[in-house]
């Protein structure tokens, strides 16, 4: 089969489900994977330079026009995947030991789809791909992101200019399962409702 997206084509001989396909060297090409969302992020304090809330948590706000930035979507082509998130960002120093795979085909989804972030997912390693077919999906992404917040208003801000450094596959993410490799067919297509 060759898979074609956006003419970025890639080589699949077999199909594990209806968004995972396999290329001819057994490496795992995920489909349509959801990276990101808009909406709103939950994070504890001295997680970004927002001061947490009362409650002690930071709410964390992203619309369109930060997540769908050109510079956003560039930003994530052709980025390595990692297996959980590295110390560090991953750099040319660092790639070769943190690499499991690499960002294909960026872009907006549609339909109800369409206030999320997608990317198709090529992994090339055999230890994470055997996790992924055991189930391990969500996904996490490493970035850099400029905050804009009022002080008068702790625990809320907004995030802007979001630069993708990594795709980090990890057991939970912060966006939670909508944000995974998914291998089935969303129940509503399934049942026609």
């Amino acid at each position: 089969m060759d898979h074609l997206k956006n003419k970025q084509p890639v080589l699949t001989t077999s199909r594990i489900s209806d968004n995972i396909e396999e290329t001819p060297e057994g490496f795992l090409l995920c489909i349509g994977v959801p990276v990101a969302r808009t909406g709103e992020m939950i994070y504890g304090p001295n997680e970004t330079p927002v001061p947490a809330g009362k409650d002690g948590l930071v709410r964390i706000y992203r619309d369109e026009a930060a997540v769908f930035d050109e510079k956003t979507i560039a930003s994530a082509l052709g980025k390595a995947v990692t297996n959980e998130h590295p110390e560090d960002f991953v750099s040319p120093e660092t790639w070769k030991d943190e690499a499991i795979g690499v960002a294909l085909n960026v872009r907006r989804g549609q339909g109800s789809s369409n206030d999320l972030l997608l990317m198709d997912l090529l992994i090339q390693d055999a230890e994470r791909i055997k996790l992924i077919k055991s189930g391990v999906r969500e996904i996490s992404l490493g970035y850099d992101a400029n905050y804009e917040y009022d002080e008068d208003e702790p625990g809320i801000g907004y995030q802007r200019d979001i630069i993708i450094n990594h795709i980090a596959l990890v057991s939970q993410g912060r966006c939670g399962p909508r944000c995974a490799i998914k291998d089935k067919k969303p129940e509503s297509i399934v049942t026609g409702k």
